[in-house]
């Protein structure tokens, strides 16, 4: 042991607290000899000096055992408080020798009264203490005041801080939204945006120090919740700000059906001559044509696709048997598809036509008397009666109309003008109203050049 006195201090075995013989405070330094079974522990701890506002002490240990040692730093206040001290904590390891500088600010030294150091190990509990040495004068005393006063206002008035952060609690995902801030004597202002497991979404450095900026939310499925934070960086430290949002999921989308006729069926599959096809039909289509076809291709009768799913389509006299189907086309922006029925016409006048005079090859009434036809000529068309209702269109091989023409009241040779342009044999359907009857007369006209 040292020559000084020894003195325990609260509950730790072999505190070491020099004393001044004539003042009776805490000695200025403190050493420490210890002998145990395994080896030898020999600590001082002294002040050494003050030096630009710093008061410095020495720490020197030889660690002789075998086991490691854990050396930490307090300042006991004048008011009985102990204050951790850096570095705070020093292993010593076995066989060692160490050597630590420890410093007080002068505004910390002015409130201590002694440094303490405790020593800990499997078989060691010590602690050594030294006294600050008091200032040099009531001079130093109001210099070092008045000092510290003037730093801490100046700290006070330029440590970085985040004064205002703005950020909506709740947005939907997917969308932008505002982030408002401002800063106080930042140099370097960066943001960064965290889902909830801390993961990075996205983030940079802003430009201005204050101001606002768009922050775009991921989308999402399910609610999430989202941090954004806020880094300010200066001269003297840096502050840090978060806020929260709450991001409500987007409606999931309806995948969109295929473009699908799921039913279509005819009402009566074998009709008579002249009669009519009546269509009904189901289907998601926004468009489309209901028509009779036969096998090769040409078209008999068509009419649009009707919202309610049901078309009544004319049929012409054909004096003899003929087979068609009752086609549905169904269309959908790109999309397309088609179903058909077979239908097999019946010679002889349906029942529809048998209420009237029977129009048919025996009686004509309309003739198409042009046997070809070209693109930019005309296609005639004699009546031989006067025919309140009476239309002739020209129509593809798809059953487009390419033109139609009212000629109801006109008696003698009609000319159907024939587009330029037009390619490909046209299919011309006469179709006129005698009482109650309504026939309908088609040809297929080739286009040559």
């Amino acid at each position: 042991m040292s020559d000084s006195p020894l003195v325990p201090r609260g509950s730790d075995e072999g505190a070491i607290v020099p004393r001044d013989s004539v003042q009776g405070r805490a000695a200025s330094s403190t050493s420490l000899v210890v002998e145990s079974a395994d080896g030898a522990l020999q600590a001082t701890l002294r002040f050494v000096r003050r030096y630009r506002f710093r008061v410095e002490f020495s720490l020197e240990v030889f660690n002789a055992g075998d086991e490691q040692l854990l050396a930490t730093i307090y300042a006991r206040t004048k008011n009985g408080h102990e204050v951790p001290v850096e570095p705070v904590a020093v292993w010593i390891g076995a066989r060692t020798e160490a050597y630590v500088t420890l410093a007080l600010g002068e505004l910390g030294a002015f409130s201590t009264q002694t440094l303490v150091v405790r020593l800990q190990g499997p078989n060691v509990h010590r602690r050594l203490e030294a006294a600050v040495p008091p200032l040099r004068g009531p001079l130093w005393a109001i210099g070092g005041a008045a000092v510290a006063s003037l730093l801490f206002v100046l700290f006070a008035h330029a440590r970085v801080h985040i004064e205002t952060i703005v950020f909506p609690t709740v947005a939907n995902a997917g969308t932008q939204v505002t982030l408002q801030y401002q800063t106080r004597n930042a140099s370097q202002v960066s943001w960064e945006l965290d889902d909830a497991t801390q993961h990075r979404i996205d983030g940079g450095v802003l430009k201005d120090r204050s101001g606002s900026m768009q922050v775009r939310l991921p989308n999402a499925t399910q609610a999430q919740q989202y941090i954004v934070t806020l880094h300010a960086q200066g001269l003297l430290g840096a502050d840090q700000a978060r806020a929260t949002v709450a991001a409500l999921a987007n409606p999931t989308p309806q995948p969109q059906q295929q473009l699908s006729i799921r039913s279509i069926s005819v009402d009566d599959a074998n009709p008579g001559d002249g009669g009519r096809v009546t269509v009904r039909y189901e289907t998601n289509a926004t468009s489309g044509v209901v028509r009779l076809i036969d096998a090769q291709g040409i078209v008999w009768s068509s009419a649009p696709l009707s919202p309610e799913g049901v078309t009544t389509l004319p049929l012409p006299f054909f004096a003899q048997q003929k087979e068609l189907q009752a086609q549905v086309v169904a269309v959908r922006g790109k999309e397309k598809t088609q179903a058909g029925v077979g239908v097999v016409v019946r010679p002889g006048p349906s029942a529809e036509a048998s209420s009237a005079p029977i129009i048919g090859p025996g009686t004509p009434v309309v003739v198409i008397a042009s046997t070809f036809a070209r693109a930019g000529g005309t296609i005639d068309v004699a009546i031989d009666r006067h025919l309140d209702e009476l239309q002739i269109s020209l129509v593809d091989s798809r059953g487009r109309t390419i033109v139609a023409q009212n000629v109801s009241g006109e008696i003698g040779i009609v000319h159907i003008h024939v587009p330029q342009g037009v390619r490909g044999p046209v299919g011309v359907i006469a179709t006129y109203t005698i009482g109650k009857s309504q026939a309908s007369i088609i040809r297929r006209i080739p286009i040559v050049r």
